[in-house]
């Protein structure tokens, strides 16, 4: 059992297997985020389901219709924890840059299919820099929402005035954790 104190107030409990799963998770996202965005794209809409296998066959449906054509994917998966109700999107990484250009131009095609018409949408993935923008803003959200006066100075955070950079690993951790 490790603890973890993210503030004077606060501690995350973990046990070493939640530890090895955050670990996993973390290196896989790093892994497939740190690859160029030239490879990846997001699907939204596509129908929660617990068996990766039912919700794999309607990507590669969706991704068939798309494209005109089959396409090779080299991982994809679930941005966010499961529940109930919620439908998560799908951050999808393809083998080929001319794969994700076929996928993303043909996007426009699912309008015409009834099965995915206004339900499930394809959009690139955001750009590096525009990631650790929208990450610095949930930071600076999740403290503000914990009572602390925050502002953020070329990129750093200054939670009380103090600088706090240990507070953005901590709080991917339990962001991380809450998927688990």
């Amino acid at each position: 059992m490790l603890i973890v104190r993210t503030c004077p107030r606060h501690a995350l409990r973990l046990s070493r297997v939640t530890i090895l799963h955050v670990l996993v998770v973390l290196i896989r996202l790093l892994l497939l985020l740190s690859t160029t965005t030239g490879l990846v794209f997001v699907v939204r809409g596509v129908p929660e389901d617990r068996n990766s296998a039912i919700w794999h066959d309607v990507i590669f449906r969706v991704l068939h219709t798309a494209a005109g054509r089959d396409v090779q994917i080299d991982d994809a998966f679930r941005l966010g924890s499961f529940v109930q109700g919620r439908v998560r999107p799908l951050l999808v990484k393809m083998k080929s840059v001319w794969d994700r250009r076929l996928v993303l131009s043909g996007s426009r095609k699912l309008a015409g299919v009834p099965e995915f018409s206004h339900k499930i949408y394809i959009a690139a993935a955001e750009s590096p820099e525009e990631r650790r923008r929208s990450m610095m803003d949930r930071v600076k959200r999740i403290l503000v929402r914990d009572g602390h006066d925050v502002y953020v100075d070329d990129g750093v955070l200054f939670p009380d005035g103090i600088v706090y950079v240990e507070a953005f690993l901590i709080i991917i951790l339990m962001i991380v954790v809450k998927q688990v």
